[in-house]
C-alpha cells in the first residue's frame, strides 16, 4: 500500500501539482494544489469539491519521462524553505515532505551518490 501511495504522490509531482504543507487526515500524504483546489491525490478527498476529470487525471499515464528530475527540484525547494524556515511545525511538514520525495526517488530507483 505504500509503495501505490509515493507512485500516486509521484505522478502528481511529475504533472507539475504542486505538494503543500499540508497532510491528508486520512492517508498521511501531503495534499495538492490541483486547479486551484487543495486535494490528496491519493484518497482523492479534495478539500472542497472534486471533479471526476481531477479523479481520473490521477490514474492517468503520465506524458512526463522526467519524474526522478521533477522530485529533484522539488526537493531541492524544499530544502531551501527548511534552511530559513525558524517555526518548528512548519519545519516539521517540510521534513516530512523531504521524506516523501527521498522516499519517491528511491523506489523510483533514481536516486544518486551525490
Amino acid at each position: 500500500m505504500e509503495d501505490e501511495r509515493l507512485a500516486v504522490a509521484s505522478r502528481a509531482l511529475a504533472r507539475g501539482w504542486k505538494m503543500l504543507s499540508k497532510h491528508c487526515d486520512s492517508c498521511g500524504l501531503p495534499l495538492f494544489l490541483v486547479n486551484d483546489r487543495e486535494m490528496c491525490v491519493y484518497c482523492d478527498e479534495g478539500k472542497g469539491d472534486t471533479e471526476t476529470e481531477e479523479k481520473n487525471v490521477i490514474t492517468e499515464k503520465t506524458e512526463r519521462s522526467d519524474t526522478g528530475e521533477i522530485i529533484r527540484k522539488k526537493l531541492e525547494e524544499l530544502l531551501h524553505r527548511l534552511e530559513k524556515e525558524t517555526e518548528i511545525t512548519r519545519m516539521k511538514d517540510i521534513l516530512e515532505s523531504i521524506e516523501i520525495c527521498i522516499r519517491i526517488l528511491r523506489e523510483a530507483g533514481t536516486t544518486d551518490q551525490r
